[in-house]
């Protein structure tokens, strides 16, 4: 009869104990990818951490919610996300027109398979791991925050006028890259204002190309590549124009390197 109480306490402790992990299982976001279980995080996690190598195209995951795509001849992009049905993860990106592609994923071994939904055929997809290059998470450090340009066009100056018709004398851009991905840009002519757009940012692999992405009515991205020739704490080099309309092309069709100052 003296061993009751203990027995008692132990089988509360286990109700207790088995309460708190099954609230702690349920709150986490679990599926089931072959005969592992796995996360939604970890597969998002899983995606980032590698280049994929799809046909001819490689692709880069941002975690701002675009894939970069580079093919043999250009560059694009395109919106991703990852959603869970039941037991099984569905990677979907948009395509042009709003449409959509939709891969089941699968483990296989130590990558993932990637299933076409439509056809339920395997696609042949490789990877290779990101190595933690101090380099580029020290580039992509030094590129947060607010960068400014300025330019007197006086090449071209004399032919060109905005909307109103005045004469240009000067062009001003302001870039405000923010941790999250995301990015600003506001373009002043004569010192004023005259547009503003917003769109996500990232680095290349090898942390030499920055790389900006604007979305369009069709839910893909106009996707721009400028290479990075000098970053210092506050001084930003690069060696192409990050134009986004045909005025500023016009502006800076004749320069060759663009210098930014850090705010």
């Amino acid at each position: 009869m003296k061993n009751y109480p203990i027995v008692i306490l132990v089988l509360l402790f286990w109700s207790v104990a088995n309460t708190s992990l099954a609230t702690a299982y349920s709150s986490f976001d679990v599926t089931k990818i072959g005969s592992t279980f796995v996360s939604v995080q970890q597969v998002e996690q899983e995606l980032l951490d590698h280049v994929w190598f799809k046909e001819s195209s490689k692709l880069l995951f941002g975690e701002a919610g675009v894939v970069t795509i580079i093919n043999d001849t250009d560059i694009e992009s395109s919106i991703w996300q990852l959603e869970q049905q039941n037991q099984s993860i569905y990677l979907k990106m948009a395509t042009s027109v709003c449409g959509e592609l939709v891969y089941r994923l699968e483990r296989e071994g130590t990558t993932l398979r990637w299933i076409d939904e439509k056809t339920n055929l395997k696609i042949k997809v490789d990877s290779t791991a990101l190595e933690e290059n101090d380099k580029v998470v020290e580039v992509h450090r030094n590129l947060i925050g607010t960068w400014s340009s300025s330019i007197y066009p006086s090449a071209v100056i004399d032919d060109l006028s905005d909307e109103e018709g005045r004469s240009i004398m000067s062009a001003d851009f302001k870039y405000l890259l923010r941790a999250d991905g995301t990015f600003s840009k506001v373009i002043s002519i004569n010192r004023k204002k005259t547009s503003s757009l917003n769109g996500l940012w990232q680095l290349s692999e090898n942390g030499e190309e920055l790389i900006l992405h604007l979305r369009k009515k069709d839910c893909t991205y106009e996707t721009i590549v400028a290479d990075i020739k000098l970053l210092t704490m506050d001084e930003l080099v690069l060696g192409q124009a990050l134009a986004t309309s045909d005025l500023e092309k016009q502006l800076c069709k004749e320069k060759k390197t663009f210098f930014y100052n850090k705010q």
